[in-house]
């Protein structure tokens, strides 16, 4: 059973956001100090659980970050939970946007995040770590097998990407250049003001294959059908390529999430086979 701590550094619990409870052991509350507001993420469980970890790393890289972020009022680390306290901000999700604008201010985040991160230095670069083309590679294998034991059904479908992945490892070697991403950029994770865009839940951000970012959002926003063919346009007229390999991994690797609805499944499947043909 967990319980939110009634008073943190002069904010008062106000109430907690049940309706943003997580699956993965996440907790939401609101607390007040006068007229500043402030939004508690708490953690409770095992520290050997993953989420537990991403937690921890998204307290390392918003202190990193703070130019994109959310001020960060203080960390509480204990033996029954870790929690993070938020400024809250009143802003608009992407989604309240049009399309032409959601598109924009998706791209305008991605730029923000290579920009901030090619001027960090070598110490806070080490701190939010990198996966390169190789850590890909090798990986693959594994989460090929999990996505086939998560759903045995598409089978033939996960199999039949591996000849494709494997042709296209050589192309994923040849880009050594890694740049700075979110990991997880979506809709309620770009928080628009009228003075700036604010960046949250950086549980998963790495250095990484300059495609990586544009991966991870095609394949999850796979059925925005509107934003998804205005990233496309985008990359097709900067000459910016999906890696076939990179893509292929990716997606199996979210395949391997046994509790995906029917849904988000065939999206995947349907993004990997948009990659096969390109």
């Amino acid at each position: 059973m967990y319980k939110f701590p009634q008073k943190i550094k002069g904010f008062d619990f106000q109430k907690e956001l049940i309706d943003k409870k997580s699956k993965h052991n996440f907790y939401f509350a609101i607390y007040k100090n006068g007229n500043k507001q402030a939004i508690a993420k708490m953690f409770v469980g095992n520290k050997s659980d993953k989420s537990y970890k991403s937690l921890l790393h998204e307290a390392f890289v918003t202190k990193i970050l703070e130019s994109l972020t959310p001020k960060v009022y203080c960390v509480i680390q204990k033996d029954e939970f870790f929690l993070i306290l938020f400024e809250f901000i009143n802003g608009n999700k992407l989604n309240k946007f049009s399309d032409s604008q959601k598109i924009k201010n998706y791209l305008n985040s991605v730029n923000n995040l290579r920009n901030t991160g090619s001027k960090l230095n070598k110490e806070n670069k080490r701190l939010i770590g990198q996966r390169s083309s190789l850590f890909h590679i090798i990986s693959y294998p594994y989460f090929v097998i999990m996505a086939i034991f998560s759903y045995p059904k598409y089978f033939l479908n996960i199999v039949s990407f591996i000849p494709i992945f494997l042709g296209s490892i050589i192309d994923l070697l040849k880009q050594n250049s890694l740049v700075l991403t979110h990991g997880d950029l979506h809709d309620d994770n770009i928080l628009i003001t009228k003075r700036k865009t604010y960046l949250l839940d950086f549980g998963f951000s790495k250095f990484q294959h300059p495609s990586y970012e544009f991966i991870v959002t095609l394949s999850c926003l796979w059925d925005d059908k509107p934003f998804i063919n205005g990233i496309l346009n985008h990359l097709k007229n900067q000459k910016v390529g999906l890696n076939k390999a990179l893509s292929i991994k990716i997606v199996t690797q979210f395949l391997s999430d046994k509790n995906l609805s029917d849904k988000k499944v065939d999206n995947y499947i349907s993004f990997l086979n948009f990659i096969k043909k390109i």
